[in-house]
Order: C-alpha cells, then structure tokens, then sequence
C-alpha cells in the first residue's frame, strides 16, 4: 500500500523528457543535466534512465497484489531522462505567477485556476518542497509552459516509464529488496 500512495503522489508530478539523444548522439551525450528556467534563478537536474525491458504488474501469488496489477507483463522501455525529484513549488510557482497580472479572470483552457486554499496543509512552498495538489491536466499545462521557456520538450511520465525508473533494475517486491520492514530506511 505505501508503494501504491509514495508512487500515487510522485507521479501526479515527476517530468520526463523524450529521449532524442539515444537515437541520434553517442552514449556520451546520455548523462545528467542541470535545467536553469530562463529568466530565473530556480534549475532542476535531470537524470538519464537507460533502455531497458521490465515486468510490470504483480504475479497473483505475490505479496500486496492488487487486482489491478494483473497481468504481469514484459515492456521494452527506449531510454528517457526523468527529473531527479519532484516538480518543487520554487519551479511550479514561476508557472502560477507568470500572467497573474495580465489575465483579470483564470482561463481554465490555459492555465489552472488559482487555488482557493493552500494545498502545501502548512508543509512549505519554498525551499524545494515538492508542489502538490493540482489537477493532471494543471501539470501538462506546467510541461507545456516549461517547453516554451526552454525549448526542450517535457512531459508527464508514462505509467510504465514511471514503474521502470522506480524499480531501479530490481525485480523484486520494492528496489531495495522484498523486506517490507525496510521500508523505514528508503521512506520518509
């Protein structure tokens, strides 16, 4: 149950971009970078996940399999970068504020309505805690204003590509092992 939340929660909000290196550049050019959004002081790193194959899903016989886990399945992943830790709200707020002043009303095919209250429940914005509570459709917008920015084209990862990266090779129960009592060492 705690994968299923942690991965619930990261999801709604990790950015991945596709990878045009893998297929055009060497492997040298498949490394980590550092991401500064134009025009301000806030960056995020971005780290390579290579091409792979994974069963995705759970075996019925397996501890905490969820109905909808089944059927195990192999897929073959081509190689992407995914941002090393969650959208934070240092990078999402430039989102937010940028237009505050020149849109009188939220224009909800744009841009997500500005929230009525504080999603962070008192938990912090800045600082690099990670943003939260905005709708799907909210983070796409946030990827397709971060293209525009940069020119680099972001978006939301793939169910598929989010389980490759959380697993880290590992076919076991968790990354670390199937020990569910370690989950206290890779949690918080």
């Amino acid at each position: 149950m705690f994968e299923k939340i942690t991965t619930f929660l990261f999801f709604v909000f990790a950015i991945t971009i596709v990878n045009v290196f893998a297929q055009n550049n060497s492997a040298s050019d498949f490394k980590p970078y550092e991401q500064t959004i134009p025009g301000t002081t806030v960056s995020f790193k971005m780290i390579p996940i290579p091409a792979g194959t994974f069963t995705m899903g759970s075996s019925e016989d397996q501890k905490g399999h969820q109905p909808d886990e089944s059927t195990a399945t192999e897929i073959k992943l081509s190689a992407f970068w995914m941002e090393e830790h969650e959208v934070t709200y240092d990078e999402y707020v430039l989102f937010l504020d940028e237009g505050k002043d020149t849109a009188p009303l939220p224009d909800g095919v744009t841009r997500p309505s500005p929230p009525y209250v504080d999603f962070t429940l008192g938990m912090g914005k800045s600082g690099g805690f990670p943003a939260n509570s905005m709708t799907q459709y909210a983070a796409l917008m946030y990827c397709k204003w971060l293209y525009n920015k940069t020119g680099i084209f972001y978006r939301l990862p793939t169910e598929a590509e989010w389980e490759y990266a959380c697993r880290a090779g590992s076919g076991q129960l968790y990354s670390f092992g199937d020990d569910e009592n370690d989950l206290k060492d890779y949690g918080w």
